[in-house]
């Protein structure tokens, strides 16, 4: 009687008469190699190789039936309006519906522009004139999107701030000496920026804003001399270092906050229209960094 041999833990093992009836049948099917691929999948990955080339051809051939419908010759008075007469089987024509087709897709159909990528107004003229970073886009949940009025760009670590010593200190300061100290770091902020050609007009205005506020007044030379006694000279220039680290919208911000001291009618109307004026020019060169939509 033949033996009958099995594998048993990777060992070869002989099958006794008596256990053949308990033993369970096994298929016979071998598996395939590994290192041979199926069919299957040299089929798919050849398929998806040529993918490409097969999408630059049919862009190729459309581009070369639109040419050719374009050279075509006018047709003659006898032949029909809708007929092309530029070929003898006048195949060219069904290439050139399919560009223009592709040509005139509607805007929606388009690859839209991320999201993340489209200036929203916090984040215009970054990173000089924007606003301050917003916390919940760098959380990944902003609900404003698009609309948000808080800056969506990428900023060189922490903004500077003025500490409470330097802020008290330029608080106390009268609107002169306040205008007298930030106008130079304005024009440096705007200078190093490239900002100075842009910011002519503002910095016109503000210096013309300072000459008009240091006309000599009893009111004036009080608050002069309480500045002059609580300011020192190392005291200024501390802050005016401080001032040069902030951004130039910050610096100009605080031009612009400050309260005009006016002691008759005329002085107040003086300074509502400077400060008018200020905002218009703050507005125009806005809109000279903003980028100009297309086809505006």
């Amino acid at each position: 009687m033949p033996l009958t041999y099995c594998h048993r833990s990777t060992f070869i093992d002989v099958i006794e008469p008596h256990q053949q009836a308990h033993v369970k049948m096994r298929s016979r099917s071998v598996p395939a190699h590994r290192a041979a691929p199926a069919c299957e999948d040299l089929e798919l990955s050849s398929y998806v190789s040529c993918l490409g080339q097969t999408v630059m051809a049919a862009v190729s051939k459309d581009a070369l039936a639109h040419q050719d419908v374009e050279a075509c010759p006018t047709a003659s008075p006898t032949s029909s309006p809708n007929k092309c007469t530029s070929t003898s089987d006048g195949s060219s024509c069904a290439p050139h519906m399919l560009t223009s087709l592709f040509n005139h897709l509607p805007d929606s159909e388009m690859v839209p522009e991320p999201p993340a990528m489209r200036p929203n107004p916090g984040s215009m003229e970054h990173p000089e004139l924007c606003r301050q970073p917003c916390n919940y886009f760098a959380a990944g949940s902003c609900a404003g999107g698009s609309a948000c009025g808080y800056c969506h760009m990428s900023h060189e670590g922490k903004p500077s701030h003025l500490d409470r010593r330097n802020r008290d200190l330029l608080r106390s300061l009268s609107e002169a000496e306040r205008l007298a100290l930030l106008l130079p770091v304005l024009r440096c902020r705007a200078e190093s920026t490239g900002l100075a050609a842009e910011a002519v007009e503002v910095l016109a205005l503000l210096e013309h804003k300072a000459v008009a506020c240091a006309s000599p007044s009893a009111a004036s030379m009080a608050a002069a001399s309480r500045a002059a006694r609580a300011a020192t000279l190392p005291q200024l220039s501390k802050l005016s270092a401080a001032l040069l680290k902030i951004s130039f919208s910050t610096v100009l911000g605080m031009a612009l906050r400050g309260a005009t001291s006016c002691e008759n009618k005329h002085e107040e109307d003086l300074a509502a229209s400077l400060d008018q004026l200020l905002a218009g020019a703050v507005d125009r060169m806005r809109a000279r960094l903003s980028p100009q939509e297309v086809g505006a």
